[in-house]
């Protein structure tokens, strides 16, 4: 299998600079997704190792330096947001297109299109046309096309947004179930957060050219690194914080408003530093006014509106001191109504102290 190095890896149109210096080290059969709001340099990361932009730093495979390497020379396969499928050739020629391009004997191109026809579950469907398969088949037929070339590493570009939600959630569990078969080192492109948690061996999450974080999915949801990774990944109240000291492994700190309450956060944080508190809603618990646990943090608030969606209910209240608090609540039962009064409570160890 094949590893990826990004080595200060710079991306500049005119004056604005759209990579920043980037590293980055990918390991053989790696599952990466690259995360991040548009515009954040997800793409161009995925096109700088496909070879199709100018770039200062350097791009490694297997240690050895692909920078002078032509796109069509590097034999990476892609994936692109519509497919790109050619839709006057049949889903067995659009697989065999690549092999042929490398000029493969009839026979074998034959084989192999057989081989990834029966691998991705296209049986039967080798003679028909994209435009006569659903948009599941037919990513099926991109991704065959791309994996038919045996490339050393897999290029996905956003390629389930196109899918209705049913059957995205359906092709990524096939899609990572393809992927480990193989063991391809792939790299991700995606701003869809639940895509890349149910997917990813390891995040990057990114935002303005800069990788802001680099985890495993739980690293980066249980333990996010600043306010930025805190508020896209997944729902989280976040409030400004001061540190007021140290407490059985865990640090005293105060809201604006004088509110005292304790949570987790680096070693390195000191009295007086300014911090973001993040509590994730299924972290609270809500109770009635008169539950009062002195180890949690307790708080007061005012139920603002409820989102009912089936197993759970979306909570949002206002805490004294005009906080709000995102929480969940799960069962058919669940769920209370705008102005019910209630008390929220969350255990030191849920609340995370990340910076700016």
């Amino acid at each position: 299998m094949h590893g990826i190095e990004f080595r200060d890896v710079a991306v500049r149109y005119g004056s604005n600079t759209v990579l920043h210096g980037l590293s980055l080290a990918i390991a053989p059969s790696e599952f990466l997704a690259l995360l991040g709001p548009s515009g954040c340099g997800k793409t161009t990361m995925l096109r700088v190792l496909a070879g199709f932009v100018p770039y200062a730093g350097s791009v490694l495979l297997d240690g050895r330096p692909i920078d002078a390497v032509p796109t069509h020379r590097r034999g990476i396969g892609i994936v692109f947001q519509d497919y790109a499928l050619f839709p006057h050739r049949t889903v067995a020629e659009n697989i065999a297109f690549g092999l042929r391009m490398r000029g493969g004997a009839a026979a074998a191109i034959g084989r192999r299109v057989e081989e990834m026809l029966e691998l991705l579950r296209l049986g039967g469907l080798g003679a028909r046309y994209p435009g006569q398969l659903s948009g599941g088949q037919q990513q099926r037929v991109a991704l065959a096309r791309a994996i038919a070339i045996d490339p050393p590493v897999l290029l996905l570009d956003e390629p389930l947004s196109s899918l209705d939600k049913k059957l995205r959630e359906e092709m990524q569990i096939e899609l990572r179930q393809l992927q480990k078969r193989v063991g391809i080192t792939t790299v991700f492109v995606t701003h869809d957060q639940e895509e890349a948690l149910a997917m990813a061996d390891r995040i990057a999450v990114m935002n303005g050219g800069r990788i802001q974080q680099i985890g495993t999915p739980r690293e980066i949801y249980a333990r996010p690194a600043n306010r930025f990774v805190a508020d896209f990944i997944g729902r989280s109240s976040l409030h400004p914080v001061r540190v007021a000291g140290d407490a059985d492994g865990t640090w005293r700190c105060t809201r604006e408003d004088g509110t005292a309450l304790r949570a987790v956060g680096p070693a390195s944080a000191s009295p007086g530093a300014a911090f973001f508190l993040s509590v994730r809603p299924e972290s609270i618990a809500l109770a009635a006014p008169d539950h009062v646990d002195p180890a949690l943090n307790v708080l007061d608030a005012v139920v603002e509106d409820v989102v009912f969606q089936g197993g759970v209910s979306h909570v949002r209240v206002r805490a004294a001191g005009g906080a709000l608090f995102a929480c969940e609540e799960r069962g058919p039962g669940a769920g209370r109504g705008p102005g019910e009064r209630v008390r929220i409570a969350w255990t030191p160890e849920d609340g995370i102290l990340v910076p700016e």
